[in-house]
């Protein structure tokens, strides 16, 4: 999946980590053109900043997650997530973006970025048209049922009734580096 450039390039360290020093990128992930897609921040520094300064540039960039990178080996990356309101395991669709601004800056080839639940790689290449392209081979993907009260307390705050959701697909958690709650639902205008 490709990634359009969102927004301005910021190179400057957040208030209270004067040593480090990074640049900022906006990014929106599975498209070319920066009105579609989703969007991300991408950090990429000589030393990730502390965790406080990373919460406070991903609440400053606004989108739903922001990632943070720092080199940890030629092709390998420590990667943190950050939403506006905490650190998160794992984001797809940042990922991309980073794999997007990796293999524009280092070259196609396969980048591993460091996560918390465990090594991503991501490949990079370029289309026909020179834009990149960059897929992720997320870790092992789990799943478990979800509970009768966890499911009720999903379609109350969704205003959903019960035969609105798909018997055929049960409601469960999934995972593939974040736990999410998937509800199938019977019409795709609920």
């Amino acid at each position: 999946m490709g990634a359009a450039r969102e927004g301005p390039v910021r190179a400057q360290p957040p208030d209270g980590d004067a040593g480090v020093g990074g640049e900022l990128r906006r990014f929106a992930a599975f498209t070319d053109t920066p009105r579609g897609g989703n969007p991300a921040g991408v950090w990429i520094g000589p030393e990730l900043p502390t965790a406080g300064a990373m919460q406070r540039i991903a609440a400053e960039v606004g989108f739903s997650e922001t990632v943070f990178l720092t080199r940890r080996g030629s092709r390998s990356w420590v990667a943190r997530y950050h939403s506006p309101e905490a650190e998160v395991p794992f984001c797809g669709h940042a990922t991309i973006a980073a794999g997007v601004v990796l293999g524009v800056e280092h070259g196609p080839g396969i980048h591993v970025l460091a996560t918390r639940v465990g090594d991503v790689p991501v490949a990079v290449d370029f289309d026909g048209s020179g834009r990149p392209v960059a897929t992720l081979t997320s870790v092992e993907p789990a799943r478990r049922a979800a509970t009768p009260r966890v499911v009720g307390r999903a379609l109350e705050a969704l205003g959903w009734a019960p035969s609105d959701l798909d018997p055929s697909i049960p409601p469960a958690f999934a995972y593939a580096g974040s736990w999410h709650l998937v509800l199938a639902v019977t019409a795709h205008d609920i």
